[in-house]
Parts: C-alpha cells; sequence; structure tokens
C-alpha cells in the first residue's frame, strides 16, 4: 500500500544563516505507512521541487530515519515492537564562506566545495582526518600528499605524506580535477587549524574566505607561494578556505624572502604554481645584488636582472 503525506515548505533561512549551515536546527517528520507482507512495493519519502532548477547548489541533510516493526498479538490492544535506526550527518563546507559550521561530528559525510586542478599542487588543510584510503577514494589513486618540514636557510622543505591530520596544512597534488569532493564517515574536530614547521616561518592553515589583514600576527606578515617563490600578500587581498599560507617574520626582509624556494622531495625545481592564494602582489625586479629595483624593467639601464625567479637582459 502506498501512502503519500506532504510536507510543510522549509524556508532555506531555517538551516542557513550567515553564510553557514546550523545542523542543530532539525524538523522532524513522523508518519504511519502500512505494508503488507507481501506487497513488493516499498515504503518511498518523495520530494516535489517547484521548478527544474529548484535542485541546483541544495543540499539535503539527513540526520535519522527510524522504521518501527508492529506485529499484533492475539490482544489487539498490545503490539510488539522492534526499532531500527539509520543515523548519519551530512555537511557542507565552502571555499568561499566566511563562516564554515564545523562541530564535533563522528561519522560525518561531507561535501567540500573546494575546486582544485588535476596534476597542479594546491594547498590544503581541513577539519578532519583522512586515511590513504580516503584520499584516494575522494581524489583518485596517484594523489600525492606533502608535509612541511621547515626552513633551512633558504628552502622551505615539504617531505611525502601518507595520510593527512586534522587541522594540519599540506600541499596536495590529485589526480581528480573538481569543484566539490565528497568525504564518507571522517571524524570532525573543531580544533583551530595548525601552524606547523620549524624555524620562524610557519605555514598555516584556513578554513574560512579571510582578509589577510586579519591573518597576520603581531611582528609578521601573510605570504603566498606563486611560481615555486614566496611572495608577500598584498594588504586586503584574500586567501579562500581550506588551504594554508606562510607566516613570515617581519624582520625578514623582502630581498631575503624572494629568494626563498619551495622544495618537495629535496627539489627546488620544476614547480611551476602553487594554485589557491589569491595575491595582486606585483613582480618584484632585482639586480644581480640582490637590490630591489621595482616591479618593472622599465627605465632601467642595460644589464640582467632577475625578475619572478628568471633571468632578464635589459639592451
Amino acid at each position: 500500500m502506498a501512502v503519500t503525506k506532504n510536507i510543510t515548505s522549509i524556508k532555506p533561512t531555517d538551516f542557513y544563516t550567515n553564510n553557514s549551515y546550523d545542523i542543530t536546527k532539525w524538523i522532524t517528520y513522523e508518519f504511519d505507512a502500512y505494508c503488507p507482507t507481501n506487497d513488493a512495493n516499498p515504503i518511498r519519502l518523495m520530494m516535489n521541487l517547484p521548478n527544474k532548477d529548484a535542485i541546483d547548489n541544495a543540499t539535503i541533510f539527513i540526520k535519522e530515519i527510524t522504521f518501527t516493526k508492529l506485529s499484533t498479538t492475539t490482544n489487539t490492544d498490545n503490539y510488539n515492537t522492534s526499532t531500527s535506526t539509520i543515523s548519519a550527518t551530512a555537511l557542507t563546507l565552502d571555499e568561499t564562506y566566511t563562516s564554515n559550521t564545523i562541530k564535533d561530528l563522528t561519522g560525518a559525510n561531507f561535501t567540500l566545495n573546494r575546486q582544485m586542478a588535476s596534476g597542479k599542487w594546491n594547498t590544503f588543510c581541513v577539519p578532519f582526518a583522512l586515511t590513504s584510503e580516503q584520499i584516494d577514494a575522494a581524489f583518485d589513486e596517484g594523489t600525492e600528499v606533502r608535509k612541511y618540514v621547515g626552513a633551512n636557510g633558504n628552502v622551505l622543505t615539504f617531505a611525502k605524506a601518507t595520510d593527512i591530520e586534522a587541522g594540519t596544512p599540506y600541499l596536495i597534488k590529485p589526480t581528480k580535477a573538481a569543484e566539490k569532493y565528497i568525504f564518507n564517515n571522517v571524524d570532525v574536530t573543531t580544533t583551530e587549524p595548525a601552524k606547523v614547521g620549524n624555524g620562524d616561518i610557519k605555514f598555516c592553515g584556513v578554513y574560512n574566505l579571510t582578509n589577510v589583514n586579519d591573518l597576520a600576527e603581531t611582528g609578521s606578515h601573510v605570504s603566498g607561494i606563486v611560481d615555486n617563490m614566496v611572495k608577500r600578500a598584498q594588504t586586503n587581498t584574500s586567501i579562500k578556505g581550506f588551504r594554508a599560507y606562510f607566516s613570515v617574520p617581519n624582520n625578514i626582509s623582502e630581498s631575503t624572502e624572494a629568494a626563498l624556494r619551495v622544495a618537495i622531495d629535496g627539489e627546488t625545481t620544476g614547480i611551476d604554481a602553487i594554485e589557491g592564494f589569491e595575491t595582486n602582489t606585483p613582480t618584484r625586479v632585482y639586480n644581480l645584488s640582490g637590490q630591489y629595483v621595482g616591479t618593472s624593467t622599465a627605465n632601467l639601464k642595460p644589464g640582467v636582472y632577475v625578475s619572478g625567479g628568471k633571468k632578464v637582459i635589459v639592451k
């Protein structure tokens, strides 16, 4: 026997406020249905949407589904009952949100709206741990992960990692390019993103779209990785969520910072770019003595200069 129950519309604001989902605001619906033992048709919960575009960018949360089996005895006023419950927690995190909802959860299912290109290094930081199997499941087999070790002279070293720790920033080179990734059965922690690395230059995670002015600590500034070099972020630019940045002490000169190189597995070459950090910092030009001479080779005296890590000849 098929049973249909119409449910009052749910306003998006019941779950979504201030650019984040509040998973504590559940609405409970109950309905009774009877299916004879020989009825091959299961009970179905159907959602009717007002138009074909209504499902676009929608998130459906199902917290718990409970089935209660009733079997009558000779006394129709009494019933033998047994209950079976299916529980799940689902949440969407988005790189463009300024306040993602992050709670301590066990066995949660996540959709991460985070755009990444395949075969390219990206910064990455999430509030849940991932095993190597979960990394392969989300990003496909062959995905590479690297963890920041620290600074050694002008080399910022990253070493191979197999798993991902919650709140720890990494470099990741996914095999699968996508604008969203699915993670199932993960344990979420509200621990703040970590600042890792030996030495004064730290690699720091971030969960939300944040102005770099708000990330800079006293005596330091925010820098990103562009074309295998570390470049300062321009004031009032932003970094999207679930990424990472470098916190660099202000007492490190710009010329010294421009000489910093990123080393992955001991190699400081072959890294074209690491996507994810938004910066409008212009390319700085230096003479062969390491002195900053501006952001353009125009009007410079003839000679050899360094711009974007490459030698430039001005005639």
